[in-house]
């Protein structure tokens, strides 16, 4: 258990480090402070993904989905579709799967 904590702390920081996450890193913290303060879980955002087209029944909505490793090695995904970017404000639409 301990060694998978360990590893899941070293991919996150070498993501960070890479910049393997995007441009992103407002809407990861904002998920990651979500978890905390809302769910009571701590952990990382380690990738995040992003769509966003111009036209088509999505046309217009930004689209999350974010892999949130909590300190226990749980895995959970995050998904935020709307018509307005992710904000404090309205990250209570987020739905979360394990």
């Amino acid at each position: 258990m301990k060694k998978k904590i360990i590893t899941v702390f070293m991919l996150s920081a070498l993501m960070l480090l890479t910049g393997c996450n995007g441009n992103y890193t407002e809407q990861a913290a904002l998920v990651e402070d979500y978890f905390e303060n809302e769910l009571g879980i701590q952990g990382n955002v380690v990738s995040t993904t992003f769509n966003r087209y111009d036209e088509g029944i999505t046309g217009g909505m930004y689209q999350y989905e974010f892999t949130f490793i909590a300190e226990n090695g749980k895995s959970y995904n995050a998904y935020y579709g709307a018509y307005t970017d992710i904000s404090a404000d309205n990250i209570d639409i987020i739905k979360i799967s394990e």
